[in-house]
């Protein structure tokens, strides 16, 4: 029969503690992070609802002019690339 050692449980129990408050640590920094990221993805909508306001306004003004009709494409290009970017980025923040 093994006999009960003290010294060894507090140790054990001590090396546990530790690891839990290691650990406690990580998920307030991930919290954190991913808060973050939860404001980054919020902007970024609100972002594309005013941009999708202006292209609308743009096309109510543009009265058929082919010319900003291919512009607008245009920028809306840029704004898909921008925002698939920045949604990879938070993708990966997420990931982590």
């Amino acid at each position: 029969m093994s006999e009960f050692n003290e010294k060894l449980c507090d140790e054990k129990h001590n090396g546990i503690k530790e690891k839990l408050q290691v650990i406690d640590k990580r998920l307030d920094n991930h919290s954190d992070e991913i808060k973050k990221t939860n404001t980054e993805v919020q902007d970024l909508k609100e972002v594309l609802i005013e941009v999708k306001e202006l292209n609308k306004r743009m096309i109510d003004n543009s009265n058929n002019n082919t010319t900003v009709k291919a512009s607008n494409k245009a920028m809306w290009g840029v704004i898909i690339a921008s925002f698939l970017t920045s949604a990879s980025s938070v993708i990966v923040v997420l990931v982590k």
